[in-house]
């Protein structure tokens, strides 16, 4: 220490002076700042590793949180953005069987409705499935047996449409080769057939009902079908044999043999008279009235 020096009877100390050196001076606010980063990292990464724990595979809600859940959520609509987000999230993804069966339970029971289901149709216009998705639906159809009442409501579901030549050809190139069993023919056979009509196929034509008449039909409507128009001529078996035409009952009465109730057909389009046979009676109708 330096001495004192004395001022007016006073003493004041002198500052002590520092020894020269090379070293710098060190910044106490550098050496500050690093610590509390380091602080501030410590606590943020703590935060996180308690929530991963929480949050970990197999972690489960209670049930009073999810009641929570879904009643916050309740009135709140999703914009697109949000839905595309989530559908581009959930892309690729498979469900396990385990949750696919707690889906399925869980929407026992409900009913959808009529605003919800044309929804559904609109957003499902012009997709089409692929193969693979085709594959396991028919897999997992396999076995089931649907009930009366959803076999009612296809059948009115269906009623009134048409059915495209592409389609109906893709149908008989899906069947061909295939053989039903003695079982499954028996199943659908004779009463338990659906087109069961009480047995009229076996009744007995009458006697008024012979060659003469069906050449006098054929010569009537000039040897062609009435349907699709082809001449006999061109009617051929499978042995290349030439072919007649066939005559079909209007209102498929076998003993009214009346000739405005008979009209010459082609065996493709007299087989197609098998069904909806209220449609083709009004149908032939009006195509002898034209006639006549």
């Amino acid at each position: 220490m330096a001495p004192t020096k004395q001022r007016h009877g006073n003493k004041i100390p002198t500052i002590p002076q520092r020894r020269k050196t090379n070293q710098p001076r060190p910044n106490i606010r550098k050496t500050q700042k690093p610590i509390l980063q380091k602080t501030r990292r410590t606590n943020t990464k703590t935060r996180t590793r308690k929530g991963s724990e929480r949050m970990k595979k197999g972690f489960k809600h209670t049930e009073k949180t999810k009641r929570k859940i879904s009643e916050a959520k309740k009135g709140k609509k999703q914009t697109l953005e949000h839905k595309r987000k989530v559908s581009e999230a959930h892309k690729g993804k498979k469900l396990s069987e385990q949750h696919k069966r707690k889906i399925s339970e869980s929407n026992k029971g409900r009913t959808v409705s009529l605003k919800t289901k044309m929804k559904i149709s609109k957003g499902n216009k012009g997709r089409k499935h692929s193969l693979k998705s085709r594959r396991n639906m028919s897999k997992g159809q396999r076995g089931r047996k649907a009930t009366l009442e959803t076999r009612k409501k296809m059948s009115k579901a269906h009623k009134g449409r048409i059915i495209s030549l592409e389609w109906r050809k893709k149908i008989g190139q899906a069947n061909k080769g295939k053989k039903r069993s003695l079982e499954d023919r028996k199943k659908r056979s004779g009463k338990n057939h659906p087109a069961w009509l009480g047995g009229k196929s076996f009744k007995p034509y009458g006697l008024a009902f012979n060659k003469k008449l069906k050449e006098f039909i054929r010569k009537r409507d000039y040897y062609r079908c009435q349907e699709c128009f082809k001449h006999q001529s061109e009617l051929f078996t499978k042995k290349r044999k030439q072919k007649k035409l066939s005559i079909h009952h209007i209102d498929y009465d076998k003993q009214n043999n009346n000739p405005d109730n008979l009209i010459s057909l082609c065996q493709p389009c007299h087989s197609k008279t098998g069904f909806k046979r209220k449609d083709w009676t009004k149908h032939f109708q009006k195509v002898i009235i034209r006639e006549g």
